[in-house]
């Protein structure tokens, strides 16, 4: 039986959710929701599995994910995806098995990880469970005893000596050093850095598909009115047509534009009978998943053995 993710209509409330574009929504709604998510919030997968689920390439899902992990709402930690909020909404104080659920999962976890959850904020008591602590690396201690007085002691040190210049040190002594040599070359600064552009980028055999899903689309006066009213629809709406591409590729890597043409006249068919007044015939309809489930669950039957395998193989491209 598959697991249940619930998301608060809240979500779409939220004011970092707001200024996400696209493609940086679905992401996080992925991170939260795909099969590999635990009640902890901190689970393993790889960049190609996201890339694969999500139809972003790889350098996309890396683009968003250092833009998550500056605001702080996910983190990539070698092979592990960290959403350090994410217990807090867990109700686990009021919830047993929840609480054990998080605790068994923070168990399991390496020293190291767990050090990394408290640098990080995670958003569970952390210190009352019983993990081992790992010291620092810069953690030093002379001798290997518990208690010895021959451990360094700062406060015994000397103290340094007012001097005008710097002091370099070989073995005959301290040997002045003249104010030109202790002048420091400016550091130059970095290259500003350019922005990248973020969405999903179409191979060469799916940018024929897209075209001619294109053409579909705006071959109806309404449906340009729609995808084209301002810019920000317009990103919109290609991403999320580029997104049934990819999608359809992936799943049948034999899809002929024809194939693609076939299906959005259906799709058009149902939107203009049995769903009107209720969706648009725009990609961002194309996509909703029960919207899909209707569209080629009606799609006639394919009389040749090719196109029927292309059907097939799209039915629960959406589930």
């Amino acid at each position: 039986m598959a697991t249940q993710r619930y998301i608060s209509t809240s979500f779409w409330d939220d004011r970092w959710i707001q200024n996400l574009d696209p493609s940086e929504k679905l992401m996080y709604l992925y991170l939260m929701t795909n099969p590999l998510t635990n009640i902890a919030g901190i689970y393993k997968i790889e960049n190609r599995r996201i890339s694969f689920d999500t139809g972003f390439n790889v350098e996309t899902v890396n683009s968003i994910l250092e833009k998550f992990e500056k605001a702080k709402k996910v983190y990539r930690k070698d092979e592990y995806i960290i959403i350090p909020t994410w217990a807090k909404h867990q109700k686990w104080e009021t919830n047993a098995k929840i609480k054990a659920g998080i605790e068994a999962i923070l168990k399991s976890l390496s020293p190291e990880l767990v050090g990394f959850l408290k640098k990080i904020g995670y958003t569970y008591p952390i210190d009352s469970l019983c993990i081992p602590y790992v010291y620092p690396t810069s953690y030093y201690d002379s001798d290997s005893d518990t208690d010895s007085d021959t451990d360094i002691s700062l406060s015994a040190q000397p103290e340094p000596q007012d001097s005008p210049t710097a002091c370099a040190v070989d073995q005959k002594g301290l040997i002045p050093v003249s104010p030109e040599q202790t002048k420091i070359a400016p550091i130059s600064q970095p290259p500003p850095e350019t922005k990248k552009k973020r969405g999903i980028t179409l191979t060469d055999d799916q940018k024929p598909l897209f075209h001619a899903a294109k053409a579909c689309f705006e071959s109806s006066e309404r449906a340009r009115a729609i995808m084209y009213q301002d810019k920000g629809s317009t990103q919109m709406h290609m991403e999320n047509l580029k997104l049934f591409v990819v999608r359809c590729q992936n799943m049948a890597p034999e899809i002929t534009a024809d194939f693609m043409r076939n299906v959005l006249e259906h799709f058009k068919t149902i939107i203009n009978g049995k769903l009107k007044g209720r969706a648009e015939f725009t990609p961002r309809a194309l996509i909703t998943p029960w919207i899909w489930e209707m569209v080629i669950g009606s799609l006639p039957k394919a009389d040749d053995e090719q196109t029927e395998r292309i059907r097939q193989s799209i039915k629960g491209m959406f589930k």
